[in-house]
C-alpha cells in the first residue's frame, strides 16, 4: 500500500439564497425585533435620565454606577436635598424586563414628585406606607417592590430610615473608614393590603 494522491477539492458550503429563507413573514419578524430592541434602548435612556446626577460637593456627597442586570432593570434609586433634610431611597421590583421597569418608573415619578398628599416626606415609615397603600400589587398585575428609605436632617446629623423587605443599607463613616449595616425590617412594598 502507497499512499495515493487524494481527489481534487471539491467546491463545499451553501450559497446566501440557499440557506436564507428572506420571505416577507420573516423579514417583517426581523424588522419588528429590530424595532422592539430600538425602543428598549429609548426606554433604558429614558429611565437612567431619571436618576439624580451625582453630588460632588456640599454637606452631603454621591457618587455611583448603574448596572442593571437586564436590558431594562426593575432597579432604582433617588435623592433630593431638601432645605435642611436629605432624601434618598433605593428600590427593587419584583421580575425584570419591560413590566418591572414600567414598575419602578411608576414609583421613580411618585418619588421625585414627592406626590403622596397627606405624607411628611420627613417621616420614612409614613412614606412607605403611603406607597404601600398606593401600589398594592393586587392591584399592579401583583407587582410589589423593595425599598429603603432615608431622611437625613443636616444640622443635627440625625438619619431615620424605614425598610420595606429590602436588605439592610450600608453607612459609610469617612472619618473612620468604618461600613456598618442599617438593619430595617418590614414587609414588602404592595404586599400588604392598605
Amino acid at each position: 500500500p502507497f499512499p495515493t494522491k487524494p481527489p481534487p477539492f471539491e467546491r463545499q458550503g451553501f450559497e446566501l439564497s440557499e440557506i436564507l429563507d428572506l420571505t416577507p413573514a420573516l423579514r417583517a419578524e426581523a424588522l419588528a425585533a429590530a424595532s422592539m430592541a430600538s425602543d428598549i434602548a429609548v426606554a433604558r435612556g429614558y429611565v437612567n435620565a431619571l436618576l439624580p446626577p451625582p453630588i460632588s460637593d456640599g454637606p452631603v456627597r454621591a457618587a455611583w454606577t448603574f448596572q442593571p442586570c437586564a436590558a431594562l432593570g426593575s432597579d432604582a434609586f433617588g435623592y433630593h436635598h431638601d432645605g435642611d433634610w436629605f432624601c434618598a431611597y433605593i428600590l427593587d421590583v419584583s421580575g425584570h424586563g419591560v413590566g418591572a421597569a414600567m414598575h419602578s418608573v411608576s414609583v421613580m415619578n411618585v418619588m421625585r414628585q414627592q406626590a403622596l398628599p397627606g405624607t411628611d416626606m420627613h417621616d420614612p415609615a409614613a412614606v412607605l406606607g403611603a406607597l404601600n397603600d398606593m401600589f398594592d400589587m393586587d392591584r399592579h398585575h401583583g407587582m410589589y417592590f423593595t425599598m429603603w428609605y432615608g431622611v437625613l436632617h443636616l444640622p443635627s446629623r440625625r438619619l431615620a430610615y424605614a425598610a420595606g423587605g429590602h436588605h439592610p443599607a450600608l453607612l459609610h463613616a469617612p472619618d473612620s473608614g468604618r461600613v456598618g449595616k442599617l438593619p430595617g425590617r418590614g414587609a414588602g412594598i404592595g404586599t400588604i393590603p392598605g
